[in-house]
């Protein structure tokens, strides 16, 4: 059954792609549009789509920039994905699959009314194929296409990553490492540092008479937390007052006795109000690929937003962040060493919280990433 909806979503793809690569000719050297069609992977209001794209619609328009943002869908039709993707229900995940592929198909000829094309991950979300047929395509049709990447999408699909890297006129990336590895196949890499919104953080108010130590994350980065959790123990068995708290719809066992463990969603659990009461947060990826190397880490963003002092391990972290200046930086046999040394220096805590803080507001605010931004998408710089 499912090799029967992949081949007829394959025809049909085949035939459109064909009629679109006819209509290309009549698209071509047409005047030049105003203003930037952003094209973000996931939907506008989810993260990666709201926080790397959405969210500049204010900042351009403040400069008088048309700044459209071209969603294909919502949260709730992404979790929606997800739960058939689980239950392997192949009607209805092809069912997703034609609705983002033919909404991103009309819009082919929409894009030449643009200065400029910023295109997240691939022109078409959670598309099955292999190739990048519609990068290559558009790179005929506008001479201005920008396209994103903030995790290493080409662990999984290298093909479609390098075909469409090439494609672009240049590739916005948020870590360094992705820099230097994208580098080697297209020359015009720009370093756009990530950006969130602050909006719903609120001031530290911290239990003087209990330490917390939070992390926060998906079920499959909480397998991390299983490396170091001996280190973990031991820590509660030397500190009493203090406590983990953890935010995970699954969190593994990570036999811990003073652990709380809160998921979102949760009746009354208010996530910026969780941030404000922790002392110490944690950044564990002790797995040092290249998809561990190539990602910003929102939990580390958020610390710093969230004026928390923080421990994280190599590479995830934000360029700007120093060891020992703005957090401690923990290999994988360190993690008791740097909790207990923030444990017992509060000042210590006081001081990485507030220069992390510091370094955020400087380098990764909406208003300081906008100057690079701006610069890549309209005037190629």
């Amino acid at each position: 059954m499912s090799r029967l909806f992949y081949y007829s979503f394959s025809a049909l793809h085949f035939v459109l792609l064909f009629w679109a690569k006819i209509t290309v000719f009549r698209l071509k050297q047409r005047s030049k549009g105003k203003g930037i069609a952003a094209l973000p992977y996931y939907p506008a209001d989810w993260p990666g789509g709201k926080d790397r794209f959405a969210e500049w619609e204010k900042y351009f328009s403040e400069q008088g920039v048309t700044y459209r943002v071209h969603d294909c869908w919502k949260s709730e039709d992404l979790l929606r994905f997800f739960e058939v993707e689980k239950n392997n229900e192949i009607r209805h995940k092809y069912q997703i699959y034609w609705k983002l592929y033919w909404k991103r198909y009309r819009l082919l000829k929409e894009l030449k009314k643009y200065e400029a094309v910023w295109i997240q991950r691939a022109y078409v979300p959670m598309f099955p194929f292999r190739d990048a047929y519609y990068e290559k395509l558009i790179k005929k049709i506008h001479p201005n296409v920008v396209y994103d990447y903030y995790d290493a999408d080409y662990v999984t699909n290298q093909t479609l990553v390098y075909n469409s890297v090439r494609s672009g006129k240049a590739v916005t990336v948020a870590s360094l490492f992705l820099k230097t590895h994208l580098s080697q196949i297209q020359p015009n890499i720009k370093f756009v540092r990530y950006a969130i919104n602050t909006d719903g953080f609120v001031p530290v108010n911290n239990n003087a008479e209990t330490i917390k130590v939070g992390w926060m994350g998906s079920p499959a980065n909480a397998k991390e937390l299983l490396a170091i959790s001996r280190q973990f123990q031991r820590i509660e068995s030397e500190y009493p007052n203090v406590q983990f708290s953890f935010v995970c719809r699954d969190l593994p066992d990570l036999d811990l006795k003073n652990c709380q463990v809160q998921k979102w969603g949760d009746d009354g659990f208010d996530y910026y109000q969780w941030l404000s009461k922790l002392d110490i947060g944690i950044v564990p990826f002790i797995d040092q690929s290249d998809t561990t190397k190539a990602k910003i880490s929102m939990k580390s963003l958020e610390f710093m937003c969230a004026e928390v002092a923080q421990i994280c391990s190599p590479w995830v972290h934000s360029d700007v962040m120093k060891d020992e200046e703005t957090f401690l930086l923990a290999q994988e046999e360190e993690w008791y060493e740097k909790l207990k040394l923030l444990i017992d220096n509060p000042d210590m805590r006081t001081t990485l919280a507030a220069q992390s803080k510091q370094a955020y507001q400087k380098h990764h605010s909406f208003e300081s990433v906008y100057k690079t931004l701006s610069k890549v998408l309209l005037h190629g710089e």
